[in-house]
């Protein structure tokens, strides 16, 4: 079971994830930047998966 504030967590970074798809399909972000950002994304989900089960 993971505490609360780590699904918040991951639902404000997938809500992010979204945003980043937006902005990528109107042409108001690089593809770079917005693949960049989204790995950021990943990473840091991925972080704080490890850290609860640590």
């Amino acid at each position: 079971m993971y505490p609360e504030w780590t699904l918040i967590l991951n639902s404000v970074l997938g809500l992010l994830g979204i945003i980043i798809g937006i902005r990528l399909t109107f042409h108001k972000l690089t593809l770079k930047k917005g693949i960049i950002s989204s790995v950021l994304l990943i990473v840091l989900g991925e972080l704080i998966q490890f850290v609860i089960m640590i």
